[in-house]
């Protein structure tokens, strides 16, 4: 496979797509490193210990409703944070994707003298190091009921799954109703996560469940109202 461009990342901090002003996401996790050494033995030995996931926020400073500065004004609250990896062109349902749970330590707006105003923030993860996974969702404009292409993972798994959801855009008095569903065979499917925003606002949540999850699994959303435009994206992870 060929390297990938930078270029086709795009960003998700609760109810806002940033995307279009962002310059440098870095997201990953570590792991405390406890030594474990014991005598007569010449070579150390290492246990993991408490885990953490991190994301590092480099982008435009704009003060638009929806835009970086309404995102990341409020500090020392909790957000939930998502990052797809386009293949050398913009994301799509079954490319590399992460989420987590966040809590924003700090922002930084930088101006200097001939440069653009730049905004910057780090947020760490809160209950759980990051999730990968993959997109299942990202969709602008969904006007009427429908289900995005299944995505294979080969095989069944069974150790529950994590979906994310990010509602970035709403209509007025409209509502949408948004599932991940699993199947055995890409022909019989069955929900297994349904998840709570229904349109009201623009939002994000992190929903959890246990058990077997199937082979494929893919994205069911119904839609209520009339001239109805709903902006979101779906992150799913096997655990």
């Amino acid at each position: 496979m060929s390297a990938r461009k930078g270029l086709y990342l795009q960003f998700w901090l609760d109810g806002y797509h940033l995307t279009p002003y962002s310059s440098n996401v870095e997201a990953g996790a570590a792991y405390d490193e406890i030594e474990a050494g014991a005598y007569n033995n010449p070579v150390k030995g290492y246990l993991c210990g408490r885990g953490e996931g991190s994301l590092e926020f480099e982008g435009f400073f704009n003060k638009a409703e929806g835009g970086s500065h309404q995102a990341l004004k409020t500090v020392g609250v909790n957000k939930v944070a998502g990052v797809a990896y386009g293949n050398n062109a913009p994301p799509a349902v079954g490319d590399i994707a992460c989420a987590m749970p966040v809590h924003q330590s700090n922002y930084a707006v930088n101006s200097s003298l001939d440069a653009a105003i730049v905004s910057k923030a780090s947020l760490k993860s809160i209950g759980t190091p990051l999730e990968w996974g993959v997109l299942l969702a990202n969709l602008a404009g969904v006007s009427a009921d429908g289900q995005t292409a299944s995505v294979d993972n080969l095989a069944a798994s069974t150790n529950g799954a994590v979906g994310y959801l990010f509602l970035t855009g709403v209509s007025a008095g409209d509502t949408i109703s948004v599932k991940i569903q699993h199947s055995p065979d890409n022909a019989v499917w069955a929900d297994l996560i349904t998840f709570s925003l229904d349109g009201a606002a623009v939002g994000a949540e992190r929903q959890a469940v246990g058990g077997s999850v199937d082979r494929y699994v893919r994205v069911l959303y119904d839609v209520t109202g009339t001239a109805v435009s709903f902006d979101f994206a779906v992150i799913f992870s096997r655990k």
